[in-house]
C-alpha cells in the first residue's frame, strides 16, 4: 500500500538513492557515495523490520550490487585519505590505490544508468503492509534487536 509510513519512508530513501547516483555522475563527490550507502542501510532496516514483524519476505537484494560496488570505491577513497594523513605517506602505495580508484570510478560510472533504472523500477514495485504490526510484535522485535546489539559490544 502506498499510503503509509513505511512505504513513504522507503520511497523517500529510494528516490534519494536515485538522486545521489545522478549527482555522482556530475560531480564525483565521495560524500554522495556515503549518503547513498546510508540510504540503502535505512531501506534494509525497514525491510528487516517488516519481515520480522509480519513473517513475510521482502527482497532488497536488488540494492546489493549497488551497495557492494559503491562500498569498494568508498573504502578505497577512505584508505587513500588516511594514508595521505601519515607523516610519511607511502607514495607508491597511494599511487597504486589511486589507479585502482580510477578504474572503480569508471566502472561505477558505466553502471550508474543501469543502477538508476533498477532502483526506480524497484521503487515502483515496493509493496509494504498498510498497517504496523500490533504493539506486542513491535516490542518483541525491538527487544530482540537490542539483545543482538548488546552481543556486539
Amino acid at each position: 500500500m502506498k499510503n503509509n509510513l513505511l512505504y513513504h519512508f522507503s520511497d523517500i530513501h529510494l528516490k534519494s538513492i536515485e538522486r545521489h547516483l545522478g549527482a555522482y555522475l556530475k560531480d564525483k563527490r565521495p560524500e554522495r557515495l556515503h549518503k547513498l550507502r546510508i540510504d540503502i542501510k535505512k531501506i534494509r532496516s525497514v525491510f528487516h523490520f517488516v519481515e520480522k514483524t509480519n513473517k513475510k519476505k521482502y527482497p532488497d537484494n536488488v540494492l546489493n550490487p549497488v551497495f557492494q560496488n559503491v562500498g569498494k570505491l568508498r573504502e578505497l577513497q577512505i584508505g587513500i585519505r588516511l594514508l595521505n594523513k601519515l607523516s610519511h605517506p607511502p607514495q607508491k602505495l597511494i599511487t597504486r590505490l589511486k589507479k585502482k580508484e580510477d578504474v572503480l570510478k569508471k566502472q561505477l560510472i558505466k553502471l550508474i544508468p543501469y543502477y538508476s533504472k533498477t532502483v526506480k523500477s524497484f521503487r515502483k514495485e515496493v509493496i509494504l503492509p498498510s498497517k504496523f504490526p500490533n504493539k506486542k510484535r513491535q516490542k518483541h522485535f525491538l527487544k530482540k534487536q537490542s539483545q543482538v546489539q548488546i552481543k556486539y559490544f
